[in-house]
């Protein structure tokens, strides 16, 4: 799997977390933070070769509260309006066609 490890703020409070899978159009967040479906996030991917990240918007489209139980608890976000060289930036540890 694609994993990175991401922060985001959410009610005043800054949560770390890891991807489970990261693609051109989203991620899967594991965590136990879980947020309402539809809800609009600002995710910053930490990058494992750079000090900088990857900012941008997402909306949360799949919530895993505990009862699929073969999947990790978190949530399934679609990235909003990232830019080609930020998905590139994202993909390009797992992909060398990107």
């Amino acid at each position: 799997p694609k994993q990175l490890d991401v922060t985001w703020e959410y009610e005043g409070e800054i949560i770390k977390s890891r991807t489970r899978n990261i693609s051109r159009g989203g991620a899967f967040v594991v965590t136990n933070h879980l947020v309402p479906l539809k809800d609009i996030l600002v995710l910053d991917f930490h990058l494992e070769d750079e000090v900088t990240t990857v900012r941008c918007q997402a909306r949360v489209v799949w919530v895993n509260d505990g009862e699929m139980k073969t999947f990790s608890s978190g949530f399934g976000v679609e990235f909003i309006g990232i830019d080609e060289r930020s998905i590139k930036r994202l993909l390009a540890p797992y992909d060398a066609t990107v």
